[in-house]
């Protein structure tokens, strides 16, 4: 059974979205399109600008009820390097928080958090983990939310990249890849 989805990338002068659809085995894009925000070059867009230009990029492809993953615009998310001496899933996420709040500025409770394994050791692992203030993504979800959108999830700057490259090529690959990400 073929099931759809729609990335919804929300840059600093247009929102750009792709329609993919997935079987068991296999994947296919099928769409994609791009609306220009209404705003000055020299200005940033506010969240209910991007908001609105969303759900016409949306409604216009026919796709606002749709499941949606959207990535956030540029600039609202940070990213930090963490070595753990282990790589249990469970001790990841117990000692996580506490490995955070050492690192970043921000109060651990104040901001949202999601990490991704960037390498195995013989003993522990390298993450690379994403973060950005809970209250901003609040702001976001909620003017997206006013415009009839709802993503099923929500991607935090660079680890978008990592689960796609473990998808489309796959953690066992012998030669190097580059993302471009214009």
């Amino acid at each position: 059974m073929a099931t759809k989805f729609v990335g919804l990338d929300l840059g600093t002068h247009s929102v750009k979205v792709c329609e993919v659809v997935t079987t068991l085995r296999n994947f296919e894009l099928v769409g994609f399109g791009s609306e220009i925000i209404d705003c000055p070059l020299d200005e940033k867009p506010t969240f209910e600008q991007l908001a609105q230009t969303a759900n016409t990029l949306l409604k216009r492809r026919g796709l606002l009820n749709e499941t949606i993953i959207c990535s956030l615009p540029p600039g609202l998310s940070a990213t930090v390097r963490v070595e753990l001496p282990f790589s249990q899933p469970k001790k990841i996420a117990g000692v996580l928080p506490g490995e955070l709040d050492e690192l970043i500025a921000l109060e651990v409770e104040d901001v949202i958090y999601d990490y991704q394994i960037i390498e195995k050791k013989e003993v522990g692992v390298t993450l690379l983990c994403a973060y950005m203030r809970r209250d901003v993504l609040g702001e976001i979800l909620a003017a997206l939310q006013a415009e009839g959108i709802d993503p099923k999830r929500v991607c935090l700057g660079p680890l978008t990249n990592f689960n796609l490259y473990d998808y489309l090529i796959g953690q066992d690959t012998r030669f190097g890849v580059a993302l471009l990400d214009l």
